[in-house]
């Protein structure tokens, strides 16, 4: 019952709107500050992030760098 109340708790701790930057994705936090997401989302919910590229995104920045960008290996399926 306690772990449903904790993540209750998490849960109501995001809702309602969050102001973020379109250009540069920071969120405007309770005290009138711009902070990088990862950083607001783990003060208010305890969440870490991992940060990786995705295929696409690696595609265009080897583009604009001017490197050829082999795609990406086959995604392992469990079955």
């Amino acid at each position: 019952m306690r772990e449903l109340q904790t993540a209750l708790a998490q849960v109501k701790t995001l809702q309602g709107w969050i102001r973020i930057c379109a250009n540069c994705k920071r969120v405007l936090n309770d005290a009138g500050i711009w902070e990088q997401f990862e950083s607001y989302v783990h003060t208010h919910a305890g969440v870490d992030f991992s940060h990786g590229i995705c295929p696409e995104c690696a595609q265009q920045w080897a583009a604009n760098a001017g490197l050829m960008c082999l795609p990406p290996p086959a995604v392992r399926q469990n079955s």
